[in-house]
């Protein structure tokens, strides 16, 4: 007698079969899934990393151009801000203007972050002192802007033939000075740096004008940051040393990003 030899599954074969491929699929898809995921919060915590570093790095290259850090309570800086550092090219009663920028001249050079504006200090560095040379300071009451040559004079070399179509800033001031063209000017204003909340955007690091202590409306820099309860941004005097030391938080790092800001623009 010959056996019969059937092909093909049995249902039951089937069903266990599907039951395994079933099983095995889903941890595929669970795998997936959590690779997703890791890979998600690894990009997140890479965001925020990146987001924290940046901050200080905008804090520090500020910090090079402040002096006079003075910090309110501990979540806010006031200092001032070095916006121009350069020469004078021509000299009247009661103004400067300043000479047109010139890089790698000898002869021009003025080097400006920011336009100056009313009520900003200028400091002017005098030789003729009663007191010695020293550096004086004036409030600026008005700026006006014109071309070297009418504002530095055609027969000064601040407006040669290649700077003389160049604007130049001259400065109306509150003090009357007896002063030399060439004579060295840095133009600081008095600003605030702080953290504060958006609409959209959670917490920002900005700034605020703050002429005689009157501050205007807040300029954002950089962000987003946590809260001021969670620490977004802390600062803490060093009085010794001259530097603030600084704390940042951000959303997706635990542990605070932490540096300090120099005072590099003080002058002996």
């Amino acid at each position: 007698m010959r056996m019969r030899i059937r092909s093909g599954l049995t249902l039951v074969e089937l069903m266990v079969g599907l039951t395994v491929g079933g099983i095995v699929s889903g941890a595929s898809v669970g795998a997936l899934l959590h690779m997703q995921r890791t890979s998600a919060q690894l990009a997140r915590r890479g965001e925020a990393e990146r987001l924290g570093h940046e901050v200080l790095s905008v804090l520090s290259t500020i910090g090079y151009q402040l002096r006079r850090p003075y910090v309110l309570g501990d979540t806010a800086l006031q200092a001032e801000l070095r916006l121009v550092a350069g020469v004078t090219c021509a000299v009247g009663p009661s103004s400067i203007t300043l000479a047109p920028m010139s890089p790698g001249s000898l002869d021009a050079l003025t080097f400006a972050s920011d336009m100056p504006a009313q009520g900003d200090l200028l400091e002017v560095y005098r030789e003729d002192s009663s007191e010695g040379p020293r550096w004086d300071t004036s409030r600026i009451v008005e700026v006006s802007r014109l071309a070297a040559a009418e504002g530095c004079g055609t027969d000064t070399p601040f407006a040669s033939p290649e700077l003389r179509d160049r604007q130049v800033v001259r400065l109306t001031l509150q003090t009357s000075w007896l002063l030399t063209p060439g004579s060295p000017a840095e133009v600081f204003r008095e600003i605030r740096l702080l953290t504060y909340p958006t609409a959209g955007q959670g917490w920002m690091l900005g700034w605020r004008a703050c002429p005689q202590g009157i501050c205007g409306p807040v300029q954002p820099i950089v962000g987003p940051l946590r809260s001021r309860a969670e620490g977004g941004l802390t600062l803490r005097q060093d009085s010794l040393m001259g530097w603030v030391h600084v704390g940042v938080r951000v959303y997706g790092v635990d542990a605070p990003f932490e540096g300090t800001i120099g005072n590099a623009a003080a002058r002996p």
